[in-house]
């Protein structure tokens, strides 16, 4: 609640719309820009002691990292005591909706191509320096076409950048433990 309705920045117009999504420190929404296109607007209020450096920083990784794995980012800025971002539109959800959803069987083999799909995305981060530090099923987007990408860069380190953020998540991979049963062979 309180997100701009719309997020204006250097020409561009992004007319915000329904919230698809909301996570610790902000809000997501699918929005449209000047020429009609769907696009993804993650709204971050500025009160909640982000440093807005941090934020900015990475939307510019994001907008140099251009792969098939990598959720891209097209646009960032700041609006009111807002901070947000506007990133391409996969019309996606993230891993752990989408395998509650749909219950693969172990020997699903989109299984082994959302992990391979994952771990392109992470080698492109590596090659550039970064690690992501966030790895779980919310920050793992499975696209209409079925590939999966890697979002979410906000706890990011980059090693010439230090860390994009300050803080931490770890255990989030649980949900999906519990939904994809293995069998006994290890």
């Amino acid at each position: 609640e309180g997100a701009p309705d719309t997020v204006v920045v250097a020409g561009a117009r992004y007319q915000v719309g329904p919230r698809i999504g909301s996570g610790a420190h902000g809000h997501v929404f699918r929005a449209h820009d000047g020429s009609g296109r769907s696009v993804i607007v993650k709204c971050v209020p500025v009160e909640e002691g982000l440093d807005a450096k941090r934020f900015l920083r990475e939307a510019e990784l994001l907008r140099r990292l251009e792969h098939p794995h990598l959720v891209r980012c097209l646009d960032a800025g700041g609006a009111g005591a807002w901070l947000w971002m506007a990133m391409q539109d996969l019309e996606a959800e993230h891993l752990a909706a989408h395998v509650a959803a749909r219950h693969p069987a172990p020997a699903d083999p989109r299984i082994v191509k959302w992990l391979v799909h994952a771990l392109l995305g992470l080698r492109a981060l590596h090659g550039m320096r970064v690690v992501h530090r966030d790895i779980k099923p919310e920050n793992l987007l499975v696209a209409r076409d079925g590939n999966l990408l890697v979002a979410d860069l906000g706890l990011a380190y980059h090693e010439e950048r230090s860390r994009l953020t300050v803080s931490a998540a770890l255990g989030a991979w649980a949900p999906v433990a519990k939904a994809l049963p293995v069998s006994g062979n290890h």
